[in-house]
């Protein structure tokens, strides 16, 4: 291992990511790749970002951390879905907010970079939180295989300090959107 990938893998080992509550509640599918690119996207915000700052995701680092092998066009299609994919929040005024994680992705040819616009309205449920919010390792997160361990993995997080997770089999189905309320 090259000593600039051991430097990326060492500080991947020991980032925390945080989320609101919210996203970690919140109703959605996504795959595991699009989750991987999530979670590598949340490894980098900070909270002096500005809202119209741009991240970059290497696709090698993103198949050597997940120890994948991913295609172009499986990461188009995983991108192409998370800019169409809704997060459906119930807000504290009793609104629902309907948004997608990333408003955009863009190729950069030649380079293996994928450039990612986060959503403005999404923003808020990642940078300065103060109560009700999920921590997680990102090594960790990226380590597992599955699209519902990954979203249990957060479930678990949220609840970590008290010891116990307390949620009824409907529950973890709609939130693993494994629920059809429609039949």
């Amino acid at each position: 291992m090259k000593s600039k990938e051991k430097a990326v893998t060492q500080e991947v080992a020991h980032k925390l990511i945080t989320q609101d509550n919210a996203i970690t509640s919140a109703r959605y599918e996504m795959s595991a790749l699009e989750k991987n690119i999530v979670y590598l996207l949340m490894g980098q915000l900070k909270q002096s970002d500005q809202s119209d700052t741009l991240y970059y995701i290497s696709v090698r680092e993103l198949m050597d951390l997940t120890h994948t092998k991913n295609s172009y066009e499986d990461l188009k299609r995983a991108t192409e879905s998370l800019v169409g994919r809704v997060l459906s929040i119930p807000r504290p005024n009793g609104n629902l907010l309907q948004a997608s994680l990333i408003s955009s992705a863009e190729y950069i040819y030649g380079q293996g970079i994928i450039e990612i616009s986060l959503d403005p309205k999404i923003r808020p449920y990642f940078f300065d939180l103060k109560k009700n919010f999920t921590t997680f390792q990102l090594h960790m997160a990226l380590s597992l295989y599955s699209k519902y361990v990954k979203r249990i993995y957060e479930m678990l997080s949220q609840y970590k300090d008290l010891g116990y997770l307390k949620l009824n089999l409907l529950e973890i189905k709609k939130r693993l959107h494994l629920y059809d309320e429609k039949k």
